[in-house]
């Protein structure tokens, strides 16, 4: 389903954050986590309340037989150069993650929640206006409705986006959602949420596990008009045009041809194997994870919550066994902003391989190849003023506990791209974003980091962020 090119407002942002603006938001925030939490406890994997989780179960699976399931995968490059076996997120319910925006004298602002998740590590993050799965919706845990879903129906909203994307495709299982952008009137919303000037929502992006991940996902969908090059960004502010037809307009025919080759060069083949039965995991009591360790694993826990639309409940969650990096290399190519991106193969994706950052590294695992260790080293030595965005940010900490990675947007000089990477304009980026399912979960969290470097002056962190291993994947 592609977007819709419907009139836009014209500029999106018109000014910088202002610091005192900022630590009054971090103050709402802050006051938010007293009323508003989801506060997890560990529990034995097989004494999950409500869900099949037993020792000799194919899979793990809720009771209701909704919201989601964990279930053993076994997958294989079709050029048989690799296989291997993993549980992965099973949740076929098209998920709806969207943002409102309203005009503001600074140009546009967006009603965000303050929501509380089990996996965030920091109990509540700046979140998307609605964010949740088709179950949700339909209130099948017989609790409280989500607020503003009327805002978002397509038939009477005023729609800049609206699109269908991925999720994580190295853990969800063909994993899609709706992404909304709408324009609406201003209001006073109820408590938890508020409207934040995109400008501010932009320089928070700098701050350590703030912005939630749904969030960046929603924006990185945003029509942006960004800087040719680097010699002015400084001055320049990323707008949104007054009709996406530039976009249209912008030819990326070269760049879908690319994909679908890689696609064709990278697809892999996938069944179902009963969790049990997954060679080179092993089960605990209190886990499912690689007999060497790496990676993730797969817990459970029981959940007390306020401010959610329940206040109780249990499930089983993914959590990284360490610090992932999301790395971004751009360049100033004849006068054009280009961006480094990689053909990303992810077992999980609808079509095998979307548009992903330079360097995507999960919590845990390693390079996938020489290329991504060699340009991740690359993007770690470059000279502090060629960072334009170092920030640790959050995965979603719905199925996720305690996912984090370095993201990193990075000048460097112009090189070659290795096999497998490309050198695209942001513009062909961006227009690919009409489309569904080009352009991954990742490398759209990487591109609004892109657009709050240029909108949001960085903020300075207290202490350095450890660098992860650069070792090239047995």
């Amino acid at each position: 389903m592609a977007s819709r090119s419907v009139a836009a407002p014209s500029h999106l942002i018109k000014s910088r954050a202002d610091q005192s603006l900022l630590d009054e938001i971090r103050r709402w925030r802050e006051g938010m986590v007293r009323t508003r939490y989801a506060r997890p406890s560990r529990l034995p994997l097989d004494a999950v309340p409500g869900w099949n989780t037993g020792v000799a179960e194919p899979a793990f699976t809720h009771g209701s037989g909704r919201f989601f399931a964990v279930r053993g995968h076994s997958v294989r490059t079709e050029d048989g150069r690799r296989a291997w076996m993993q549980p992965m997120v099973d949740q076929p319910e098209i998920g709806l993650l969207a943002i409102a925006v309203t005009p503001s004298d600074r140009g546009y602002a967006a009603l965000v929640q303050a929501k509380a998740e089990p996996g965030n590590i920091n109990g509540i993050q700046l979140s998307p206006t609605v964010q949740a799965t088709r179950s949700n919706r339909e209130r099948v845990h017989g609790g409280r409705p989500v607020p503003y879903l009327d805002l978002f129906d397509p038939a009477t909203a005023d729609v800049i986006v609206d699109s269908r994307q991925s999720e994580h495709g190295g853990v969800f299982w063909q994993k899609r959602n709706r992404v909304m952008i709408v324009r609406t009137p201003r209001f006073e919303p109820d408590v938890g949420f508020r409207w934040i000037e995109l400008a501010d929502l932009l320089a928070l992006l700098h701050d350590d596990d703030l912005v939630h991940a749904d969030t960046r996902a929603v924006l990185g969908c945003a029509p942006w008009t960004l800087p040719s090059g680097f010699a002015a960004a400084g001055a320049r502010i990323p707008i949104l045009p007054r009709t996406l037809s530039g976009a249209a307009r912008c030819d990326v025919r070269p760049l879908a041809r690319w994909l679908s080759a890689e696609r064709a060069r990278q697809s892999s083949v996938s069944v179902s194997v009963a969790l049990p039965d997954l060679a080179g995991w092993g089960r605990s009591a209190d886990a499912l994870r690689r007999d060497d360790g790496t990676g993730f694993e797969v817990v459970a826990v029981s959940v007390d919550a306020a401010g959610r639309e329940v206040d109780t409940w249990c499930q089983p969650m993914v959590r990284p066994v360490g610090l992932g990096v999301v790395g971004l290399a751009v360049c100033d190519r004849g006068g054009q902003l280009n961006l480094l991106m990689q053909a990303c193969p992810e077992p999980g994706l609808v079509d095998d391989v979307e548009l992903g950052p330079t360097v995507q590294i999960a919590g845990g695992e390693a390079p996938r190849s020489g290329a991504e260790a060699d340009l991740l080293a690359l993007l770690l030595d470059r000279p502090m003023e060629a960072v334009l965005f170092d920030a640790v940010l959050s995965d979603e900490g719905g199925r996720f506990l305690h996912s984090r990675c370095r993201h990193l947007v990075v000048l460097v000089d112009d090189c070659d791209a290795p096999v497998g990477f490309r050198w695209c304009p942001v513009s062909e980026v961006i227009a690919m974003l009409v489309h569904s399912h080009q352009v991954n979960m990742q490398a759209r969290s990487a591109l609004v980091c892109l657009v709050g470097a240029v909108a949001g002056e960085p903020l300075s962190r207290s202490e350095p962020v450890p660098r992860p291993a650069a070792r090239t994947a047995a």
